[in-house]
């Protein structure tokens, strides 16, 4: 038996979700506008051009990484959050 409660509790997590994939979303949205900063101010550190590509490459990567996790984290939760409410609103009848 599924409870007002687990339905409302579900919502939540889904839309805590909804914003963690955004946040992540912006982030790296953030880090690609920021490419030419970055790789210039890795030059200035003594990092040669293929370096920072390089560095950048792995940055790119782990938000790629963090954004796709989120966005699957969202999505799971949102499917838990539809089959809750399915199965709530079915026991009214």
């Amino acid at each position: 038996m599924i409870t007002k409660e687990e339905v409302r509790i579900a919502k939540e997590f889904w839309e805590q979700a909804r914003l963690a994939a955004a946040y992540e979303s912006a982030a790296w949205g953030v880090l690609e506008r920021s490419r030419s900063d970055l790789t210039l101010s890795m030059s200035k550190l003594g990092f040669n051009s293929a370096e920072a590509d390089a560095a950048f490459a792995t940055y790119r990567e782990d938000h790629r990484k963090r954004s796709a996790a989120a966005l699957k984290i969202m999505m799971d939760r949102e499917a838990d959050y539809v089959e809750k409410k399915r199965l709530f609103e079915a026991q009214k009848l």
